[in-house]
Parts: structure tokens; C-alpha cells; sequence
């Protein structure tokens, strides 16, 4: 945790997601976490499973890598500043 404890989402909440960096709009960070799977996809889809059960509605800032046929990713979960 890097920020408020929020309640949990629901499961396969919508979620903005940039990989590549920061989001173009004002967040808190809540959370962070790496993930590692067999398949990019596999990582980005629990990495927003995890996003989801602490709250976040965003994810950024992967910073990915390949080692052994397995993917890792970490990245930073945040909630949009309204």
C-alpha cells in the first residue's frame, strides 16, 4: 500500500491503464505490486484483478521484464483525482 485504504471494487472494474507512464490527469497512488505469468496478458489481467480489490481506477507505469519464458510487471495502482 502507498496510499488510503480504500474499499474494494467490484471484480473487472473499469480501469484506465498507461503502461508506458504517468496518466494525463491528476491521481493518488494507493497501491503498487509485480506480477509474474506465462503471458503478458495473463499479467496485465491480474494486475488489474489486483487494482480492482484495493480501489484503484488506474494502473501505470509498467516497468516489464522477460526472464526464463516468464513475464514480470510491476506497476503503481492510483485513483483519479476528481
Amino acid at each position: 500500500m502507498l496510499g488510503p485504504q480504500l474499499p474494494a471494487r467490484p471484480a473487472g472494474c473499469a480501469l484506465e491503464v498507461f503502461p508506458g507512464g504517468k496518466p494525463p490527469f491528476v491521481t493518488t497512488d494507493v497501491a503498487s505490486a509485480g506480477v509474474s505469468c506465462s503471458a503478458r496478458d495473463k499479467c496485465v489481467d491480474a494486475l488489474r484483478k489486483h487494482a480492482c480489490a484495493v480501489g484503484a481506477d488506474t494502473i501505470y507505469g509498467f516497468a516489464e521484464s522477460l526472464e526464463s519464458g516468464f513475464t514480470h510487471i510491476n506497476a503503481t495502482f492510483a485513483l483519479r483525482v476528481r
